[in-house]
């Protein structure tokens, strides 16, 4: 008599899929492949917003016929000569890497010190009232981040914009009670409130407050709270140049006597802070 070997009672066989693979083994892929996506998909959504802003900034740097002709001639001029010198093209392979490097740290640079922090009292004393967008970002990042870097960069060739990060004190904040909005829906719809940062410049002796248009989303609670318990805040946002919608509004409150800058700060975050 032939004795069958019984299994172990407590052990579970896989069963077979149609293409003869195993269950066990396809959900453990699922498993993998779900695995991987969540840790895939955070630096797609980096990589596409860095990629965006990068973007749009191409024109700030190629824009500009030297800062275009430095960037193609570092590029372009090696690779000639590693053509037509057959004993440089090894030396070419090798050079080519290190320029990409070279002309990507500024970005990096940039990208890594943004937000810029600032005191919003300091900005009437270092910058006049005519500096543009382009040139407070200028000399802000190169002030709090790339004049104290021990590796050397220029803003100049950078392909990133820095947010900026305001330190505003309540006394510093006036209020327009102005509200922008939108119909959505048939339905008037608050957007942004209106305010003004205000700063001091003393000009042949006399002050003069400065202001800067700042534009924070209703959806930003944290600036409302602010406002009423009349506390200190930090902004973090974009400067640009005044958009279209708002040229009106600066003219008005030019009409008013009012100082303004040629630029707005479209915040995207408040934080509260103890002054």
């Amino acid at each position: 008599m032939v004795k069958k070997e019984g299994g172990n009672p407590g052990e579970k066989r896989g069963s077979k899929t149609k293409d003869g693979g195993s269950t066990d083994e396809s959900q453990t892929s699922y498993k993998n492949i779900a695995l991987l996506c969540l840790m895939i998909f955070p630096s797609l959504f980096w990589l596409a917003a860095v990629g965006s802003d990068v973007m749009s900034n191409f024109g700030s740097v190629f824009g500009h016929i030297s800062k275009a002709l430095s960037v193609t001639g570092l590029l372009v001029i090696p690779v000639i000569a590693g053509y037509f010198i057959k004993p440089l093209r090894g030396f070419v392979k090798l050079l080519i890497p290190v320029l990409f490097a070279v002309l990507l740290l500024p970005t990096f640079h940039v990208y890594f010190c943004s937000p810029l922090q600032i005191k919003n009292e300091n900005i009437g004393t270092q910058f006049s009232l005519k500096t543009t967008a382009a040139e407070f970002l200028q000399q802000a990042c190169e002030d709090v981040c790339l004049n104290n870097s021990k590796i050397p960069s220029s803003y100049s060739m950078t392909l990133f914009t820095p947010r900026v990060s305001l330190k505003v004190k309540f006394s510093q904040i006036v209020d327009l009670n102005l509200t922008t909005s939108a119909m959505v829906g048939g339905e008037k719809l608050p957007v942004a409130k209106i305010v003004l940062l205000k700063s001091w410049r003393s000009v042949k002796g006399k002050y003069f407050a400065l202001h800067i248009i700042t534009r924070v989303p209703v959806k930003i609670k944290k600036f409302q709270e602010g406002l009423t318990a009349k506390q200190g805040m930090i902004l973090s946002g974009r400067m640009e140049n005044i958009p279209t919608d708002l040229k009106n509004l600066r003219s008005e409150l030019e009409k008013q006597r009012h100082f303004l800058r040629p630029f707005i700060l479209e915040v995207f975050r408040a934080t509260l802070m103890e002054e």
